[in-house]
Protein backbone atom coordinates (compact mmCIF):
# COMPACT_ATOMS: atom_id res chain seq x y z
CA UNK A 1 0.00 0.00 0.00
CA UNK A 2 2.70 2.58 0.81
CA UNK A 3 4.63 1.76 -2.16
CA UNK A 4 1.25 2.13 -4.33
CA UNK A 5 1.06 5.34 -2.55
CA UNK A 6 4.56 6.36 -3.31
CA UNK A 7 3.93 5.64 -6.84
CA UNK A 8 0.49 7.28 -7.42
CA UNK A 9 2.19 10.44 -5.94
CA UNK A 10 5.09 10.47 -8.61
CA UNK A 11 7.60 8.74 -6.67
CA UNK A 12 9.39 6.75 -9.55
CA UNK A 13 9.52 10.00 -12.06
CA UNK A 14 11.22 12.12 -8.89
CA UNK A 15 13.64 9.34 -7.98
CA UNK A 16 14.68 8.66 -11.76
CA UNK A 17 14.74 12.60 -11.94
CA UNK A 18 17.41 12.38 -9.43
CA UNK A 19 19.35 9.64 -10.72
CA UNK A 20 19.60 11.21 -14.19
CA UNK A 21 20.50 14.94 -12.84
CA UNK A 22 22.98 13.87 -10.39
CA UNK A 23 24.78 10.45 -12.29
CA UNK A 24 28.27 11.26 -10.81
CA UNK A 25 26.71 11.71 -7.54
CA UNK A 26 27.23 7.40 -5.46
CA UNK A 27 24.78 7.94 -2.60
CA UNK A 28 22.20 9.62 -4.75
CA UNK A 29 22.72 6.51 -7.54
CA UNK A 30 22.89 3.67 -4.54
CA UNK A 31 19.21 5.65 -2.50
CA UNK A 32 17.00 6.41 -5.39
CA UNK A 33 18.47 3.13 -7.56
CA UNK A 34 16.61 1.42 -3.95
CA UNK A 35 13.51 3.31 -4.41
CA UNK A 36 12.90 2.33 -7.58
CA UNK A 37 13.59 -1.35 -6.39
CA UNK A 38 10.73 -0.69 -3.17
CA UNK A 39 8.27 0.53 -5.60
CA UNK A 40 8.68 -2.03 -8.19
CA UNK A 41 8.03 -4.22 -5.11
CA UNK A 42 4.50 -3.00 -4.59
CA UNK A 43 2.88 -5.01 -7.28
CA UNK A 44 2.63 -5.27 -11.29
CA UNK A 45 0.75 -1.55 -11.80
CA UNK A 46 3.77 -0.29 -9.40
CA UNK A 47 6.63 -2.06 -11.51
CA UNK A 48 4.77 -0.68 -14.80
CA UNK A 49 5.23 2.88 -13.39
CA UNK A 50 8.63 2.61 -12.77
CA UNK A 51 9.07 1.49 -16.23
CA UNK A 52 7.09 4.48 -17.72
CA UNK A 53 8.93 6.75 -16.03
CA UNK A 54 12.28 5.40 -17.47
CA UNK A 55 13.24 4.05 -14.24
CA UNK A 56 15.09 0.65 -16.17
CA UNK A 57 17.07 3.02 -18.28
CA UNK A 58 18.21 4.94 -14.88
CA UNK A 59 19.09 2.03 -13.22
CA UNK A 60 21.55 0.86 -16.51
CA UNK A 61 22.90 4.15 -16.21
CA UNK A 62 23.95 4.09 -13.01
CA UNK A 63 25.46 0.31 -13.43
CA UNK A 64 27.57 1.95 -15.97
CA UNK A 65 28.63 5.40 -14.17
CA UNK A 66 29.54 3.53 -11.01
CA UNK A 67 30.66 0.12 -11.75
CA UNK A 68 33.75 -0.51 -8.81
CA UNK A 69 30.96 0.60 -6.58
CA UNK A 70 29.46 -2.44 -5.18
CA UNK A 71 26.23 -0.89 -3.26
CA UNK A 72 25.31 0.75 -6.63
CA UNK A 73 25.65 -2.76 -8.39
CA UNK A 74 23.96 -4.53 -5.95
CA UNK A 75 20.92 -1.59 -5.65
CA UNK A 76 21.16 -1.31 -9.40
CA UNK A 77 20.48 -5.20 -10.18
CA UNK A 78 17.56 -5.56 -7.31
CA UNK A 79 16.13 -2.74 -8.96
CA UNK A 80 16.09 -4.41 -12.55
CA UNK A 81 14.62 -7.49 -10.95
CA UNK A 82 12.06 -5.39 -9.40
CA UNK A 83 10.93 -4.00 -12.14
CA UNK A 84 10.85 -7.53 -13.94
CA UNK A 85 8.31 -8.48 -11.47
CA UNK A 86 5.91 -6.57 -13.31
CA UNK A 87 5.55 -8.95 -15.81
CA UNK A 88 6.68 -9.93 -19.54
CA UNK A 89 6.06 -6.23 -21.28
CA UNK A 90 8.78 -5.03 -18.20
CA UNK A 91 11.09 -7.46 -18.44
CA UNK A 92 10.97 -6.48 -22.08
CA UNK A 93 12.21 -2.94 -21.18
CA UNK A 94 14.72 -3.94 -19.49
CA UNK A 95 16.32 -5.90 -22.03
CA UNK A 96 15.68 -2.73 -24.55
CA UNK A 97 17.35 -0.51 -21.98
CA UNK A 98 20.32 -2.98 -21.81
CA UNK A 99 20.00 -4.40 -18.61
CA UNK A 100 21.04 -7.64 -19.04
CA UNK A 101 24.78 -6.44 -20.22
CA UNK A 102 24.35 -3.94 -17.17
CA UNK A 103 23.79 -7.14 -14.66
CA UNK A 104 26.44 -9.26 -16.47
CA UNK A 105 29.08 -6.89 -15.97
CA UNK A 106 28.25 -6.49 -12.40
CA UNK A 107 28.85 -10.00 -11.93
CA UNK A 108 32.11 -10.31 -14.23
CA UNK A 109 33.33 -7.17 -11.69
CA UNK A 110 32.61 -8.25 -8.03
CA UNK A 111 32.82 -12.03 -8.08
CA UNK A 112 34.24 -12.38 -4.58
CA UNK A 113 30.62 -9.76 -3.44
CA UNK A 114 27.81 -12.00 -2.27
CA UNK A 115 24.95 -9.06 -2.28
CA UNK A 116 25.84 -8.46 -6.06
CA UNK A 117 26.26 -11.39 -7.13
CA UNK A 118 22.46 -12.44 -5.26
CA UNK A 119 21.30 -9.13 -7.03
CA UNK A 120 22.61 -9.73 -10.36
CA UNK A 121 21.67 -13.57 -10.82
CA UNK A 122 18.09 -12.92 -9.71
CA UNK A 123 18.24 -10.11 -12.06
CA UNK A 124 18.91 -12.48 -14.65
CA UNK A 125 16.68 -14.71 -13.67
CA UNK A 126 13.66 -12.04 -13.53
CA UNK A 127 14.49 -10.96 -16.89
CA UNK A 128 14.54 -15.02 -18.50
CA UNK A 129 11.26 -15.16 -16.87
CA UNK A 130 9.87 -13.01 -19.34
CA UNK A 131 9.50 -15.31 -22.40
CA UNK A 132 11.67 -17.23 -24.75
CA UNK A 133 13.21 -13.91 -26.30
CA UNK A 134 14.35 -12.47 -23.02
CA UNK A 135 16.22 -15.57 -21.84
CA UNK A 136 17.57 -15.84 -25.18
CA UNK A 137 18.88 -12.54 -24.68
CA UNK A 138 20.31 -13.23 -21.64
CA UNK A 139 21.78 -16.12 -23.21
CA UNK A 140 23.51 -14.03 -25.78
CA UNK A 141 25.13 -11.26 -23.44
CA UNK A 142 27.15 -14.01 -21.49
CA UNK A 143 24.49 -15.08 -18.51
CA UNK A 144 25.15 -18.19 -18.28
CA UNK A 145 28.43 -18.11 -17.86
CA UNK A 146 28.04 -15.07 -15.38
CA UNK A 147 25.98 -17.67 -13.30
CA UNK A 148 28.11 -20.52 -13.68
CA UNK A 149 30.97 -18.55 -12.18
CA UNK A 150 29.21 -16.84 -9.62
CA UNK A 151 27.83 -20.94 -8.31
CA UNK A 152 31.65 -22.10 -8.53
CA UNK A 153 32.87 -18.89 -6.55
CA UNK A 154 30.64 -19.34 -3.85
CA UNK A 155 29.63 -22.88 -3.59
CA UNK A 156 29.31 -22.56 0.49
CA UNK A 157 26.49 -19.78 -0.49
CA UNK A 158 22.95 -21.61 -0.54
CA UNK A 159 21.13 -17.75 -1.73
CA UNK A 160 23.89 -17.68 -4.66
CA UNK A 161 23.44 -21.55 -5.12
CA UNK A 162 19.71 -20.71 -5.16
CA UNK A 163 19.76 -17.71 -7.55
CA UNK A 164 22.47 -19.12 -9.90
CA UNK A 165 20.80 -22.15 -10.57
CA UNK A 166 17.75 -20.10 -11.19
CA UNK A 167 18.99 -18.72 -13.81
CA UNK A 168 20.36 -21.90 -15.66
CA UNK A 169 16.91 -23.13 -15.33
CA UNK A 170 15.16 -20.30 -16.95
CA UNK A 171 17.27 -19.74 -19.96
CA UNK A 172 17.48 -23.37 -20.39
CA UNK A 173 14.31 -24.26 -20.32
CA UNK A 174 13.88 -21.50 -23.87
CA UNK A 175 14.72 -24.28 -26.38
CA UNK A 176 17.57 -26.76 -27.68
CA UNK A 177 19.68 -23.69 -28.34
CA UNK A 178 19.50 -22.08 -24.81
CA UNK A 179 20.08 -25.75 -23.32
CA UNK A 180 23.34 -26.11 -25.60
CA UNK A 181 24.59 -23.07 -24.34
CA UNK A 182 23.83 -24.02 -20.15
CA UNK A 183 25.66 -27.46 -21.59
CA UNK A 184 28.61 -25.41 -23.03
CA UNK A 185 29.15 -23.30 -20.43
CA UNK A 186 29.55 -25.74 -17.29
CA UNK A 187 25.56 -25.62 -16.53
CA UNK A 188 25.19 -29.79 -15.50
CA UNK A 189 28.92 -29.76 -13.46
CA UNK A 190 27.46 -26.82 -11.42
CA UNK A 191 24.13 -28.12 -10.44
CA UNK A 192 25.20 -31.36 -9.73
CA UNK A 193 27.91 -29.75 -7.20
CA UNK A 194 24.95 -28.36 -6.27
CA UNK A 195 22.90 -30.92 -5.18
CA UNK A 196 25.82 -32.43 -3.99
CA UNK A 197 26.58 -29.72 -1.20
CA UNK A 198 22.59 -29.21 -0.26
CA UNK A 199 21.44 -32.71 -0.63
CA UNK A 200 19.39 -31.91 2.97
CA UNK A 201 17.94 -28.48 0.87
CA UNK A 202 14.61 -29.88 -0.57
CA UNK A 203 14.32 -26.14 -2.34
CA UNK A 204 17.88 -26.64 -3.94
CA UNK A 205 17.42 -30.30 -4.81
CA UNK A 206 13.92 -29.67 -6.83
CA UNK A 207 15.34 -26.51 -8.34
CA UNK A 208 18.81 -28.69 -9.39
CA UNK A 209 16.98 -31.58 -10.60
CA UNK A 210 14.87 -29.00 -12.71
CA UNK A 211 17.96 -27.99 -14.44
CA UNK A 212 19.46 -31.07 -15.40
CA UNK A 213 15.97 -32.12 -16.58
CA UNK A 214 15.98 -28.84 -18.77
CA UNK A 215 19.71 -29.19 -20.30
CA UNK A 216 19.49 -32.77 -21.11
CA UNK A 217 15.87 -31.80 -22.95
CA UNK A 218 18.07 -30.45 -25.25
CA UNK A 219 18.83 -33.48 -27.29
CA UNK A 220 21.26 -36.21 -27.07
CA UNK A 221 24.45 -34.05 -26.76
CA UNK A 222 23.29 -32.17 -23.88
CA UNK A 223 21.69 -34.86 -22.33
CA UNK A 224 25.21 -36.79 -22.34
CA UNK A 225 26.58 -33.54 -21.17
CA UNK A 226 24.48 -34.35 -17.86
CA UNK A 227 25.59 -37.92 -17.96
CA UNK A 228 28.99 -37.14 -18.13
CA UNK A 229 28.96 -34.63 -15.40
CA UNK A 230 27.08 -37.19 -12.73
CA UNK A 231 23.67 -36.45 -13.43
CA UNK A 232 21.70 -39.43 -13.03
CA UNK A 233 23.35 -40.61 -9.64
CA UNK A 234 23.02 -36.36 -8.26
CA UNK A 235 19.46 -37.17 -9.10
CA UNK A 236 19.29 -40.72 -7.58
CA UNK A 237 20.52 -39.04 -4.56
CA UNK A 238 18.26 -36.43 -4.01
CA UNK A 239 15.44 -38.43 -5.04
CA UNK A 240 16.30 -41.07 -2.36
CA UNK A 241 16.90 -37.92 0.63
CA UNK A 242 13.51 -36.45 -0.20
CA UNK A 243 11.15 -39.17 -0.99
CA UNK A 244 8.10 -37.44 1.07
CA UNK A 245 8.32 -34.43 -1.25
CA UNK A 246 6.35 -34.50 -4.45
CA UNK A 247 8.59 -31.92 -6.32
CA UNK A 248 11.54 -33.34 -5.82
CA UNK A 249 10.24 -36.61 -6.42
CA UNK A 250 8.66 -35.72 -9.99
CA UNK A 251 11.38 -33.06 -10.71
CA UNK A 252 14.12 -36.01 -10.07
CA UNK A 253 11.99 -38.88 -12.13
CA UNK A 254 11.79 -36.70 -14.89
CA UNK A 255 15.70 -35.85 -14.79
CA UNK A 256 16.07 -39.45 -15.39
CA UNK A 257 13.88 -39.70 -18.07
CA UNK A 258 15.56 -36.84 -20.11
CA UNK A 259 18.78 -38.05 -19.20
CA UNK A 260 18.25 -41.82 -20.60
CA UNK A 261 16.86 -40.52 -23.59
CA UNK A 262 20.40 -39.48 -24.58
CA UNK A 263 21.03 -42.70 -25.94
CA UNK A 264 21.77 -46.07 -24.90
CA UNK A 265 24.88 -45.15 -22.97
CA UNK A 266 23.31 -42.62 -21.15
CA UNK A 267 20.23 -44.94 -20.10
CA UNK A 268 22.70 -47.27 -18.85
CA UNK A 269 24.38 -44.73 -16.89
CA UNK A 270 20.92 -44.23 -15.32
CA UNK A 271 20.75 -47.44 -14.93
CA UNK A 272 23.90 -47.70 -13.12
CA UNK A 273 23.40 -44.74 -11.13
CA UNK A 274 20.40 -46.76 -9.49
CA UNK A 275 17.49 -45.06 -11.45
CA UNK A 276 15.18 -48.03 -11.82
CA UNK A 277 14.96 -48.30 -8.08
CA UNK A 278 14.64 -44.84 -7.08
CA UNK A 279 11.84 -44.59 -10.22
CA UNK A 280 10.02 -47.19 -8.65
CA UNK A 281 10.42 -46.25 -4.88
CA UNK A 282 9.04 -42.56 -6.25
CA UNK A 283 6.06 -44.24 -8.00
CA UNK A 284 5.30 -46.86 -4.82
CA UNK A 285 5.56 -43.87 -2.56
CA UNK A 286 3.01 -41.47 -3.97
CA UNK A 287 0.63 -44.17 -5.90
CA UNK A 288 -1.93 -41.00 -5.78
CA UNK A 289 0.03 -37.93 -7.07
CA UNK A 290 -0.45 -37.97 -10.88
CA UNK A 291 2.58 -36.12 -11.57
CA UNK A 292 4.92 -38.64 -10.08
CA UNK A 293 3.05 -41.59 -11.97
CA UNK A 294 3.44 -39.75 -14.95
CA UNK A 295 7.29 -38.77 -14.60
CA UNK A 296 8.21 -41.98 -12.83
CA UNK A 297 6.68 -44.27 -15.80
CA UNK A 298 8.68 -42.01 -18.05
CA UNK A 299 12.24 -42.86 -16.19
CA UNK A 300 11.10 -46.43 -16.29
CA UNK A 301 10.62 -46.13 -20.12
CA UNK A 302 13.95 -44.14 -20.64
CA UNK A 303 16.04 -46.36 -18.74
CA UNK A 304 14.43 -49.81 -20.85
CA UNK A 305 15.34 -48.17 -24.08
CA UNK A 306 19.13 -49.14 -22.88
CA UNK A 307 18.75 -52.07 -24.07
CA UNK A 308 18.37 -55.85 -22.31
CA UNK A 309 20.39 -55.69 -19.30
CA UNK A 310 18.97 -51.91 -18.46
CA UNK A 311 15.15 -54.00 -18.85
CA UNK A 312 16.69 -56.28 -16.37
CA UNK A 313 17.48 -53.81 -13.92
CA UNK A 314 14.15 -52.32 -14.43
CA UNK A 315 12.56 -56.13 -13.58
CA UNK A 316 14.65 -56.74 -10.53
CA UNK A 317 13.50 -53.21 -9.23
CA UNK A 318 10.09 -54.10 -9.60
CA UNK A 319 9.56 -51.76 -12.43
CA UNK A 320 6.76 -54.21 -14.43
CA UNK A 321 4.92 -54.33 -11.32
CA UNK A 322 5.29 -50.22 -10.45
CA UNK A 323 3.88 -49.17 -14.25
CA UNK A 324 0.89 -51.98 -13.46
CA UNK A 325 -0.10 -50.03 -10.35
CA UNK A 326 0.22 -46.55 -11.74
CA UNK A 327 -1.74 -47.82 -15.08
CA UNK A 328 -4.36 -49.31 -13.05
CA UNK A 329 -4.74 -46.49 -10.50
CA UNK A 330 -5.28 -43.87 -13.10
CA UNK A 331 -7.15 -45.58 -15.83
CA UNK A 332 -8.78 -42.06 -16.85
CA UNK A 333 -5.32 -40.13 -16.94
CA UNK A 334 -4.15 -40.50 -21.01
CA UNK A 335 -0.25 -39.25 -20.22
CA UNK A 336 0.01 -42.21 -17.24
CA UNK A 337 -1.75 -44.53 -19.22
CA UNK A 338 0.77 -43.58 -22.63
CA UNK A 339 3.91 -43.97 -20.13
CA UNK A 340 2.66 -46.86 -18.43
CA UNK A 341 2.31 -49.10 -21.65
CA UNK A 342 5.70 -47.58 -23.30
CA UNK A 343 7.45 -48.14 -20.10
CA UNK A 344 5.78 -51.87 -19.67
CA UNK A 345 6.68 -52.68 -24.10
CA UNK A 346 10.43 -51.63 -23.40
CA UNK A 347 10.54 -53.48 -20.57
CA UNK A 348 9.14 -56.90 -22.35
CA UNK A 349 11.00 -56.25 -25.20
CA UNK A 350 14.03 -56.91 -22.87
CA UNK A 351 13.99 -60.69 -23.94
CA UNK A 352 11.43 -63.93 -22.97
CA UNK A 353 12.15 -63.37 -19.05
CA UNK A 354 11.84 -59.82 -18.83
CA UNK A 355 8.02 -60.44 -21.12
CA UNK A 356 7.37 -62.84 -18.59
CA UNK A 357 7.87 -60.77 -16.12
CA UNK A 358 5.29 -58.29 -17.24
CA UNK A 359 2.72 -61.00 -17.86
CA UNK A 360 3.17 -61.76 -14.05
CA UNK A 361 2.97 -58.25 -13.15
CA UNK A 362 -0.35 -58.13 -14.52
CA UNK A 363 0.61 -56.13 -17.58
CA UNK A 364 -1.44 -57.50 -20.24
CA UNK A 365 -4.43 -57.16 -18.50
CA UNK A 366 -3.27 -53.75 -17.93
CA UNK A 367 -2.36 -52.98 -21.45
CA UNK A 368 -6.06 -54.36 -22.67
CA UNK A 369 -7.56 -52.20 -20.13
CA UNK A 370 -5.54 -48.63 -21.26
CA UNK A 371 -6.85 -50.07 -24.78
CA UNK A 372 -10.18 -50.27 -24.13
CA UNK A 373 -10.50 -47.04 -21.91
CA UNK A 374 -8.88 -44.78 -24.58
CA UNK A 375 -9.81 -46.22 -28.37
CA UNK A 376 -9.40 -43.11 -29.94
CA UNK A 377 -5.74 -41.58 -28.47
CA UNK A 378 -3.44 -43.08 -30.96
CA UNK A 379 -1.05 -42.78 -28.83
CA UNK A 380 -2.47 -45.39 -26.14
CA UNK A 381 -3.02 -47.40 -28.95
CA UNK A 382 0.05 -47.59 -30.01
CA UNK A 383 1.72 -48.19 -26.67
CA UNK A 384 -1.06 -51.09 -26.04
CA UNK A 385 -0.50 -52.52 -29.05
CA UNK A 386 3.49 -52.50 -28.43
CA UNK A 387 2.96 -54.30 -24.97
CA UNK A 388 0.88 -57.12 -26.20
CA UNK A 389 3.44 -57.63 -29.44
CA UNK A 390 6.21 -57.79 -26.88
CA UNK A 391 4.75 -59.63 -24.14
CA UNK A 392 3.43 -62.46 -26.67
CA UNK A 393 6.72 -62.51 -28.41
CA UNK A 394 8.38 -64.06 -25.08
CA UNK A 395 6.90 -67.58 -26.15
CA UNK A 396 3.81 -69.51 -26.13
CA UNK A 397 2.59 -69.33 -22.06
CA UNK A 398 2.95 -65.16 -22.71
CA UNK A 399 1.04 -65.42 -25.73
CA UNK A 400 -1.79 -67.40 -24.04
CA UNK A 401 -2.11 -64.72 -21.33
CA UNK A 402 -2.12 -62.29 -23.81
CA UNK A 403 -5.25 -63.88 -25.25
CA UNK A 404 -6.60 -64.87 -21.70
CA UNK A 405 -6.69 -60.69 -21.18
CA UNK A 406 -8.70 -59.87 -23.94
CA UNK A 407 -5.58 -58.66 -26.26
CA UNK A 408 -6.98 -60.44 -29.34
CA UNK A 409 -10.30 -58.46 -29.71
CA UNK A 410 -8.17 -54.94 -28.59
CA UNK A 411 -5.66 -55.57 -30.94
CA UNK A 412 -8.15 -55.81 -33.92
CA UNK A 413 -10.11 -52.63 -32.64
CA UNK A 414 -6.89 -50.74 -32.66
CA UNK A 415 -6.41 -51.69 -36.16
CA UNK A 416 -9.77 -50.96 -37.17
CA UNK A 417 -10.11 -47.34 -35.82
CA UNK A 418 -6.43 -46.02 -36.70
CA UNK A 419 -5.83 -47.44 -40.32
CA UNK A 420 -4.22 -44.35 -41.16
CA UNK A 421 -1.67 -44.72 -38.14
CA UNK A 422 1.63 -47.06 -39.69
CA UNK A 423 2.28 -47.77 -35.39
CA UNK A 424 -0.79 -48.82 -34.50
CA UNK A 425 -0.59 -50.97 -37.77
CA UNK A 426 2.89 -52.24 -37.34
CA UNK A 427 2.43 -53.55 -33.31
CA UNK A 428 -1.03 -54.33 -33.73
CA UNK A 429 -0.48 -57.12 -36.33
CA UNK A 430 3.10 -57.77 -34.64
CA UNK A 431 0.62 -58.37 -31.61
CA UNK A 432 -1.85 -60.73 -33.28
CA UNK A 433 0.53 -62.50 -35.47
CA UNK A 434 2.93 -63.21 -32.25
CA UNK A 435 -0.40 -64.53 -30.85
CA UNK A 436 -1.53 -66.93 -33.40
CA UNK A 437 2.14 -68.30 -32.92
CA UNK A 438 0.96 -69.65 -29.28
CA UNK A 439 -0.55 -72.36 -30.16
CA UNK A 440 -3.75 -73.71 -31.78
CA UNK A 441 -6.13 -72.02 -29.52
CA UNK A 442 -4.15 -68.73 -29.80
CA UNK A 443 -4.43 -69.10 -33.53
CA UNK A 444 -8.14 -69.97 -33.02
CA UNK A 445 -8.44 -66.93 -31.03
CA UNK A 446 -6.91 -64.23 -33.23
CA UNK A 447 -9.36 -66.38 -36.25
CA UNK A 448 -12.87 -65.72 -34.44
CA UNK A 449 -12.09 -61.69 -33.27
CA UNK A 450 -11.33 -60.67 -37.12
CA UNK A 451 -7.73 -60.72 -36.81
CA UNK A 452 -6.83 -62.58 -40.49
CA UNK A 453 -9.36 -59.57 -41.84
CA UNK A 454 -7.86 -56.37 -39.96
CA UNK A 455 -4.39 -57.71 -40.73
CA UNK A 456 -4.97 -58.13 -44.63
CA UNK A 457 -6.73 -54.81 -44.06
CA UNK A 458 -3.71 -53.50 -42.82
CA UNK A 459 -1.50 -54.90 -45.27
CA UNK A 460 -3.33 -53.37 -48.28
Amino acid sequence: ACAQAVAEAGGAAAAVAALRAYLGDVFVQRLCCGVLCRIAEGGAACAQAVVEAGGAAAAVAALRAHPSDVFVQAHGCEALCCIVSGGAACAQAVVQARGVAAAVAALRAHPSDVNVLQGGCAALYCIAEGGAACAQAVAEEGGVAAAVAALRAHASNVIVQQCGCAVLYRIAESGAACAQAVAEAGGAAAAVAALRAYLGDVFVQRLCCGVLCRIAEGGAACAQAVAEAGGAAAAVAALRAHPGDVDVQQCGCTALYWIAEGGAACAQAVAEAGGAAAAVAALRAHPGDVDVQRNGCRALYGIAEGGAACAQALVEAGGAAAAVAALRAHQGDVIVQRSGCDALYRIAAGGAACAQAVVEAGGAAAAVAALRAHPSDVNVQRGGCAVLYRIAAGGAACAQAVVQAGGVAVAVAALRAHPSDVNVQHDGCGALYRIAEGGAACTQAVATAGGEAAASAAAA
